[in-house]
């Protein structure tokens, strides 16, 4: 029989797609206890899960938590970073289709910015700037460190990094949405947009939509599990508050397909200045920005990852866990937001 090693998500989803699926049936539907009780049936058929290669071997044994990225991260100035850190991929100068892009290796920490106790920090080569402070241990092939930075532990060669886990894509509806719609049910939308001081509760569920745009100081909070898919891009202005009820990040899921580059106008997921996030991000097409003085906790993926000045970056539980299940036979398969889903055998 064979057997299937994926993040637990796709798991339940190839069960269901080449197991258990009935002919003509989403082979998301399975998934509805997970993504939320007011999913429905009517928007999953448009959802797909996507992969990218990454340059670097793989390990499921290590968690895919904290700052991730498949071509560069830069930790600005002054940043406290609470977090694992690992690039999966290698970059080569600043600009071009293999460029760091703005960074000047695959991890860049500036100055006087400073890194966890507890965490691990994993990329092909690292550079740190003056002051600079790596509290955690530091596994790369090649580090150049100024003389006044910090390294509580390091270790060379570079042997493995997270796998890159699963995202997903979909496809938006017609309807523009705002505070007005508050709570908002699951299902496909347009554009989502808060205007400044602006508030919605979303009731739990799978949200397809066009793109997302929070004003200065308004309020998005899910109710329950909510998974947020956009075409292009979700950024949040400053004073920014974006949550779940439980205030665990796996309870509020982004995942943004828009490519565009490290311009903080053009990221793919941008957290505003002085904002506040407790949720997971996924942007592996493009850049996730994190702005001044902002704070988040979760796990956030890009192309290109950007930690600007003075924020925070605090660490929540992996978004998904590697297993092992038999096609055809019963499994229990762990879900991210707390779910577990049972697999009947079939």
């Amino acid at each position: 029989m064979r057997c299937f090693r994926l993040h637990a998500i796709c798991v339940a989803l190839i069960l269901t797609l080449f197991s258990c699926a009935p002919s003509g049936e989403s082979p998301f539907a399975a998934l509805l206890p997970a993504l939320g009780p007011a999913a429905g049936e009517s928007n999953l058929d448009t959802l797909a899960l996507r992969s990218l290669i990454q340059d670097l071997p793989g390990d499921a044994e290590i968690p895919a938590q904290g700052l991730i990225a498949t071509r560069s991260i830069a930790i600005r100035r002054e940043a406290t970073v609470n977090a694992d850190v690992s690039v999966l991929g290698t970059c080569a100068g600043r600009e071009g289709p293999d460029g760091c892009l703005a960074a000047e290796s695959e991890l860049t920490i500036a100055r006087d910015a400073t890194t966890g106790a507890d965490n691990i920090l994993r990329a092909d080569s690292v550079r740190l700037r003056r002051n600079a402070t790596v509290a955690g241990t530091l596994i790369a092939n090649e580090i150049s460190a100024h003389g006044s930075s910090t390294i509580n532990a390091s270790e060379s060669p570079l042997e493995g990094v997270p796998l890159l886990p699963k995202f997903i894509t979909g496809q938006a509806g017609e309807t523009n949405v705002g505070a007005s719609e508050t709570p908002l049910p699951a299902g496909s939308y347009k554009k989502l947009r808060l205007a400044e001081g602006e508030s919605l509760d979303l009731e739990g569920g799978v949200y397809q939509l066009q793109r997302v745009r929070l004003k200065a100081n308004s309020t998005l909070r899910c109710l329950g599990t909510c998974t947020v898919v956009v075409e292009e891009f979700f950024r949040s202005g400053e004073n920014t508050v974006i949550n779940a009820t439980s205030g665990l990040p796996g309870d509020f899921s982004i995942h943004a397909s828009w490519t565009g580059d490290v311009r903080p106008s053009n990221a793919a997921v941008r957290f505003g200045p002085n904002s506040t996030a407790v949720a997971n991000a996924f942007a592996p097409n493009g850049t996730l920005r994190i702005a001044p003085e902002a704070n988040v906790t979760g796990t956030f993926i890009g192309r290109f990852v950007r930690v600007a000045r003075g924020a925070t970056v605090s660490q929540g539980d992996a978004p998904g866990v590697a297993q092992i299940v038999r096609a055809g036979e019963a499994a229990t398969v762990e879900l991210p937001g707390r779910v577990t889903l049972d697999l009947p055998a079939c």
